[in-house]
């Protein structure tokens, strides 16, 4: 299934977020807003799931704005590199950027950020609300995680990617060897869910963390197969043989170790 038909959903639930940025934002001198282009910075790169719904619901807010929405990828230290960059624009309305908010907690927290906390942006609505899947290169021929499992502990495969220090990601790679056996030898961190499937696709690490719009790329490139769901988000509509991490213990997103991430637009105050 192509992305754009995965997205469709979200993209018209959306809309509603974006009719209240434009009744957010106020009059500039000319008592008109906005009289110039807008920018929406993405803290990741390219082709991960945040910056798929960004660019599939940027042409959505152009209409009614009037006006160009310019998507910025600046990735970096789990995200805070971008978010950094945000808090440091002007407050006037054209300037925003997209959190995955339980990664932004966690990052933030991980790596002893100072002189600014979330309470210094102001909400402007929800993007998408998306699970995670694990990913696995086809060279390694895995259908599911009983076999990835498997294959790490006999060292038949290498390396395992995430997206970010301290991000969610980062927590369910973890809570993947403690509490699942998932025993990689090399967990590796990129700065987002495209590089990181980027990663998997050219066997760069053999497996790796997705979040559902990012494996449905994966899989498309046909170098790459989502294997399992860790969430309680159903998926089978578009992974119909996908395993899923409960036949194996908890889901990740039942006990709430691991939040389905919400990514919310936001800007500085």
């Amino acid at each position: 299934m192509e992305r754009r038909t995965f997205l469709k959903t979200t993209g018209a639930l959306s809309t509603v977020g974006i009719a209240g940025l434009a009744g957010c934002t106020g009059d500039d001198d000319n008592g008109e807003f906005p009289s110039e282009n807008l920018t929406w910075m993405i803290p990741w790169s390219e082709g991960g799931g945040t910056d798929t719904y960004a660019r599939q619901l940027a042409p959505l807010m152009e209409d009614p704005l009037g006006q160009s929405v310019q998507i910025d990828n600046r990735p970096g230290a789990g995200s805070l590199q971008g978010t950094e960059w945000l808090h440091g624009q002007d407050p006037d309305g054209y300037t925003f950027g997209t959190a995955n908010t339980p990664g932004w907690d966690f990052t933030w927290r991980a790596q002893e950020v100072e002189g600014w906390d979330v309470e210094d942006f102001e909400p402007i609505s929800y993007a998408g609300i998306f699970g995670y899947t694990l990913i696995v290169n086809n060279q390694h021929d895995i259908s599911d995680f009983g076999e990835l499992r498997d294959a790490y502990a006999d060292d038949e495969i290498s390396g395992f990617g995430f997206q970010g220090v301290g991000s969610d990601s980062h927590l369910g790679t973890l809570l993947l060897r403690e509490n699942y056996d998932l025993a990689y030898d090399t967990a590796v961190a990129y700065d987002g869910g495209g590089p990181t499937a980027e990663a998997v696709i050219s066997n760069e690490v053999a497996a790796g963390f997705a979040t559902n719009t990012s494996a449905v790329a994966a899989e498309e490139s046909g170098e790459a197969t989502a294997v399992v769901n860790l969430m309680d988000v159903d998926i089978t509509d578009t992974f119909p043989e996908i395993d899923s991490i409960t036949n194996y213990g908890d889901s990740l997103g039942m006990d709430h170790r691991i939040p389905a991430s919400a990514d919310c637009t936001s800007w500085n105050t």
